[in-house]
């Protein structure tokens, strides 16, 4: 079982599939760069989940959007939207 302990306080969380309670996989990919990421996963009998987290170093004004488009059941990709602060939208 995962357990997550904040680096706050220090307090700790295990965490496990709300459903059948398999435990969430949790280990950390070094990179050659020095990058480390988080990797996450869980499974059921059809699919396997994934979630990796990294910090960025620099921050990106557009994002290649992805949607689902369930005409062909397929992920594909938008166009490049630029990001906005709210401070910036009048």
């Amino acid at each position: 079982m995962a357990t997550y302990e904040c680096s706050k306080c220090g307090m700790g969380v295990n965490a496990t599939c709300a459903k059948c309670d398999a435990p969430l996989v949790d280990d950390i990919l070094k990179l050659e760069d020095g990058t480390e990421v988080q990797i996450r996963s869980m499974y059921d009998d059809t699919y396997v989940y994934f979630l990796a987290e990294w910090k960025d170093s620099k921050q990106d004004a557009s994002r290649e959007t992805w949607y689902f488009d369930p005409s062909d059941k397929r992920w594909k990709q938008g166009p490049n939207l630029a990001l906005k602060r709210a401070s910036d939208v009048q």
